[in-house]
Formats: C-alpha cells, structure tokens, sequence
C-alpha cells in the first residue's frame, strides 16, 4: 500500500468513492496504476502506507525542545 495525495476532486468509477482534492489516503500500488492511465495528474504517490508509524515523529519535536 502507498500513501496518496489527492491532486483533483474525481469520483472513483469502480468503488463509487468520491476522493477531493487535498486529501491524504491509502491505495494499492494496482489501484494507483489504474487511476494514473485515466490522468497522471489524478493523485502523486507521497510514501509508504505505514511510514506515518515509523517516522518518529513524536520523537522529533522532542529533539526540537531540547534543541531550544
């Protein structure tokens, strides 16, 4: 699975899903080649589905207190 950025309001003609632009979401790497062969300009692939989990993130900002 990838993490997607939506680029464009598009209604998803297999699933129904209505997707609108700005939105962050979880596709297949199937899925992302489907939508890409309508337009390449539908959704950017942004990372990892599970990235989010091992960033670290939490981590960081304490990095940035002690940095202060």
């Amino acid at each position: 699975m990838k993490k997607v950025l939506i680029n464009v309001d598009f209604k998803d003609r297999y699933t129904g899903e209505k997707h609108v632009a700005g939105d962050i979401t979880d596709m297949s790497e199937e899925r992302i080649s489907e939508i890409k062969e309508v337009n390449p300009h539908f959704i950017t692939v942004i990372g990892n589905a599970d990235e989010g989990k091992k960033s670290g993130k939490k981590d960081d900002k304490k990095d940035d207190k002690k940095a202060k």
